[in-house]
């Protein structure tokens, strides 16, 4: 079966995305491994020029704006909703135009302003992130607007939408049982990753340590600088040791983290990188020790950030989240600890630098994992299985 498929991106960040953009990413790939299936792809999206795409997709252009990704929340809010809104109106455009099969909707404002419209196909949205419940915010303003948000916006799509897709199973269970969507609906497909472009032992790698001025030895966190997060417990568990840290990311936390390094006397230890391009991230990736992960909680357990580190065959040391288990197994590739524990995370990052043996295997694992489990292949054909499914029982 052939399909007619429009996948409507986010509006916020161009594709491939040159710093970050974990749902412009999911889309891009999406997208193109989905017209290698045979199937025509219609893709609304900004897009970076010279971007490589699959022979025959149809790509909508919206206009590349320069928003800031890693500026403040009122920024990124800003940025998210002038990005949706302009996506929303080529996406009308495009089904105005043609007949669709499937309508597959990533970003809230863009889907939400097309639900009008969602009779005209299977209408399907994918949640990337966790909802307001399942991460607390030290500000109650912000907490209150983000429930309020998800209560009249996204909860109405997820309701009005032929299907959900979650990248985690935390979220799905989110979704039944404090929401009480029916189970049917809502389905589970991860994020993917592409093994070619992370992967170990990358040439040219050491460059980008001058460039960056990185240490030769370190522990590494990539993502933004959110409460979420918690890279304060990271921090927090590296003092005193003699252990390197690198925080590749921006955002609001930046300036408050830099004074944590300060109060506990890490500063030398701990180098910030801010946002980089892709090729010099793969790089410091395939440098790193090991990876950590020490967030409360993530949409897709480990983060699209965890499978490129496990692509390129680090160990991974993660908080014991929801549907982390898909992603780290325990003492094979990888340690869990509770969240917040920081004794125990540090033990674990410990270990790993003074153990290289054990560290190689656990790295080993992991890059099979990435591959065994993770392509963006796999992703594709699991989704495309997905919508034909939805079309048999429409």
């Amino acid at each position: 079966m052939t399909l007619r498929i429009l996948i409507v991106n986010t509006g916020f960040q161009p594709v491939p995305p040159v710093k970050g953009g974990s749902i412009e990413l999911h889309t891009y790939h999406l997208a193109n491994e989905l017209g290698k299936l045979g199937n025509e792809v219609h893709y609304v999206t900004s897009v970076n020029p010279q971007a490589p795409f699959q022979e025959g997709l149809v790509l909508h252009k919206i206009p590349w704006m320069p928003f800031n990704f890693h500026g403040n929340y009122l920024e990124t809010l800003s940025g998210f909703a002038v990005g949706g809104f302009l996506t929303f109106l080529k996406a009308v455009n495009a089904i105005n135009r043609y007949r669709y099969d499937i309508i597959h909707v990533h970003g809230h404002i863009p889907a939400f302003c097309l639900l009008p419209l969602r009779k005209r196909s299977t209408f399907v949205f994918t949640v990337h992130n966790p909802n307001p419940w399942m991460v607390v915010s030290s500000s109650q303003i912000k907490q209150v607007f983000r429930q309020l948000t998800f209560k009249s916006v996204e909860l109405r799509i997820i309701r009005d939408s032929d299907c959900v897709i979650t990248v985690g199973e935390g979220l799905r269970n989110e979704l039944i049982n404090r929401f009480k969507i029916r189970s049917g609906k809502v389905q589970v497909i991860p994020n993917g990753v592409d093994t070619d472009f992370f992967r170990p032992g990358i040439a040219g790698a050491e460059v980008v340590l001058r460039k960056y001025n990185l240490p030769k030895d370190y522990a590494l966190f990539v993502g933004r600088l959110v409460e979420q997060k918690s890279v304060h417990y990271l921090l927090e568990a590296v003092k005193g040791t003699r252990i390197h840290v690198v925080i590749v990311g921006e955002g609001p936390l930046l300036s408050y983290l830099k004074r944590v390094c300060d109060q506990i006397e890490i500063a030398e230890q701990v180098h910030f990188v801010g946002a980089v391009p892709l090729d010099d991230l793969r790089k410091i990736y395939s440098r790193a020790k090991l990876f950590v992960l020490p967030s409360v909680a993530e949409g897709f357990p480990g983060g699209l950030v965890g499978l490129e580190a496990m692509a390129s065959g680090l160990p991974i040391i993660a908080s014991r989240i929801t549907g982390i288990g898909k992603v780290v197994n325990e003492r094979r590739n990888g340690f869990l600890f509770d969240v917040g524990d920081v004794e125990e995370l540090r033990r674990r990052i410990v270990e790993l630098f003074s153990d290289e043996s054990l560290a190689a295997r656990m790295g080993e694992y992991s890059r099979k994992i990435a591959e065994d489990q993770f392509s963006w292949f796999s992703v594709a054909e699991r989704t495309l299985k997905l919508y034909e499914t939805l079309l048999k029982n429409d």
